[in-house]
């Protein structure tokens, strides 16, 4: 798996890069396919400028914005 990190920002994604970065959150951790999109939006944004480890074969894939909701979501369940 080849990485890199770099700083995300939530907030400033359009709708269609938040649109892509729900898709990729939820590629990870499924429970959060019942949640609005709107109330994930605002928990992706809650974490506000983050420091992601954004795998590059995703990246390449399904773009950036995905694999960065992917990586928030990894974060996350690192976390647990």
């Amino acid at each position: 798996m080849r990485s890199y990190f770099t700083m995300v920002d939530f907030r400033k994604f359009t709708s269609a890069r938040m649109w892509d970065a729900r898709n990729g959150f939820r590629s990870v951790i499924f429970v959060f396919n019942s949640m609005s999109d709107e109330a994930l939006n605002t928990f992706m944004c809650e974490y506000h400028v983050q420091r992601l480890e954004i795998d590059e074969d995703i990246e390449d894939k399904a773009g950036f914005h995905f694999a960065a909701g992917a990586a928030l979501a990894n974060m996350i369940r690192g976390r647990k």
